[in-house]
C-alpha cells in the first residue's frame, strides 16, 4: 500500500539519489532545506569532474564533456569542498539539440545535461530553485 502511494505522487515531489554500490534512494522535497548561500558554482577541470562522476554515478561512466561545473559546499569541514558536478555534454545526435533548440548553434549555444551528480549531503531539493 505504501509503495503504491509513493508511485502515485508527482515526480516533482521526490528526487532520486544514488549511493555507493549503485544503491538508489528517494528523498521527499519537504525534507529539503537547500540553502543556496551555502554553495557556489564554478567551472572545473575535466579530470576532477570525471573522477567525481565516475566514482558516484550509478553507471560509473562519463559523457563526452563540453563543459563541467562543480557545486562547492562553502561550509564544508576544512573549507570549500566539491559537493556535486554537472556535465554539459555532446548528445548521441546533433538532432537532439536542433529539434528542441532550432535557433541555437549546437555544441556552442546548446548542449545536453549528460550528468548531474550531487553528494548525499546536498539537501533533497538541491536541484530546485
Amino acid at each position: 500500500m505504501v509503495a503504491d502511494l509513493q508511485l502515485r505522487e508527482s515526480p516533482a515531489v521526490r528526487c532520486q539519489r544514488w549511493g555507493p554500490g549503485g544503491q538508489q534512494s528517494w528523498r521527499h522535497r519537504r525534507d529539503g532545506g537547500f540553502d543556496a548561500r551555502r554553495y557556489a558554482v564554478t567551472e572545473i577541470a575535466d579530470p576532477a569532474a570525471k573522477s567525481w562522476v565516475c566514482g558516484r554515478h550509478y553507471s560509473g561512466s562519463y559523457p563526452a564533456a563540453l563543459r563541467r561545473y562543480g557545486l562547492l559546499d562553502l561550509a564544508g569541514p576544512g573549507g570549500p569542498q566539491l559537493a556535486g558536478v554537472a556535465v554539459l555534454s555532446v548528445p548521441a545526435s546533433r538532432q537532439v539539440l536542433t529539434g528542441v533548440f532550432p535557433g541555437l548553434e549546437p555544441y556552442v549555444q546548446s548542449a545536453e545535461l549528460g550528468r548531474l551528480v550531487l553528494a548525499p549531503s546536498v539537501a533533497a531539493n538541491g536541484t530546485r530553485n
